[in-house]
């Protein structure tokens, strides 16, 4: 069921917050937005640690591997481990969520036999 507003109903400012119910997509879309940031958060972490302990050091006796820096090479190795691990949490966390309006919805289910 459509409402019809007015364009000065549609565009008041007169009402509480408290009278908006929650929308659940909200809640899901917080905690993929706390899991992506915590995750992106400990692979930065991860990366600077590694870039200091092994980069931080005479450039004389910097060690090689595989014809690059071991510390460069060795982050190489962690970007790939932290894609596979970013592409788990996307298939486990994530959802694919309607964004949709519940009106326009139920319109288009109307219109369409």
């Amino acid at each position: 069921m459509k409402i019809k507003m007015t364009r000065e109903e549609y565009q008041s400012r007169d009402y509480s917050f408290d009278d908006i119910p929650d929308d659940p997509r909200l809640s899901q879309a917080k905690k993929e937005m706390l899991v992506t940031f915590f995750a992106y958060l400990i692979y930065v972490v991860i990366i600077l640690s590694v870039t200091y302990h092994y980069a931080a050091q005479d450039m004389q006796e910097m060690q090689y591997l595989l014809g690059l820096p071991r510390y460069l090479t060795i982050m190489a190795a962690i970007a790939v481990i932290g894609g596979v691990f970013i592409a788990l949490i996307a298939q486990w966390v994530f959802k694919a969520e309607n964004l949709e309006d519940e009106d326009s919805v139920d319109d288009a289910s109307h219109t369409n036999p």
